[in-house]
């Protein structure tokens, strides 16, 4: 009796996950609609609202963006429009400092994925160049070890000409703001060749 009734908990707990797991895009879906698509009057209130639940780490967008690597297929948002994470960055209901941590609290030990996580990398790193100076305060304060990662995980392309490329736009941006954070830009650098590399 005991082992039928402790199994029957599983099942409901594993089900309640499961669908948390899909209320939570649903809830993402809906709140990102109402606070960047439709243009209603309480569009602020779902940005905030939308910005606030955003994950704040890698292993949690990962989770939401990412791809199951035991079943190569997809998370629940994927396959998110390409005008998805562009929107998010432009996001006029939270300040820039808050919306820069974010930012980096993500980019930090991040790993280049297909479709959803790679269009967060782009558009992180654009937001890079763009607020060059503020990005670059905010990260300062941040380990050498987590400064490393982000900047790998901004030059985490197959490409080799791209990876320079972007490496180029980056260095040229920063250096009137901080001379010192180009060795670390030029580690993160090395560290994503070497990993492609390998592959």
């Amino acid at each position: 009796m005991k082992k039928s009734v402790s199994l029957l908990v599983l099942l409901f707990l594993l089900m309640d996950s499961v669908l948390a797991q899909n209320n939570n895009a649903d809830f993402f879906k809906e709140t990102y609609r109402k606070g960047f698509v439709t243009n209603l009057g309480d569009t602020s209130k779902y940005q905030k609202i939308f910005f606030d639940a955003f994950p704040s780490n890698f292993k949690d967008l990962k989770k939401l963006y990412g791809w199951n690597e035991q079943t190569n297929t997809g998370r629940p948002l994927t396959n998110i429009p390409a005008t998805y994470f562009s929107r998010f960055f432009e996001i006029k209901s939270v300040s820039h400092k808050a919306l820069t941590k974010k930012i980096i609290d993500v980019s930090v030990n991040a790993k280049w994925y297909a479709d959803a996580i790679a269009r967060f990398q782009l558009d992180a790193f654009k937001y890079a160049i763009t607020y060059n100076k503020e990005f670059i305060g905010q990260l300062q304060a941040r380990s050498k070890a987590d400064i490393i990662s982000v900047w790998t995980f901004y030059f985490d392309y197959v490409n080799p000409i791209y990876r320079k490329n972007a490496y180029d736009k980056i260095v040229k941006a920063t250096a009137p703001n901080s001379k010192k954070m180009v060795s670390l830009i030029t580690a993160g650098y090395k560290n994503a060749a070497a990993k492609w590399r390998t592959h």
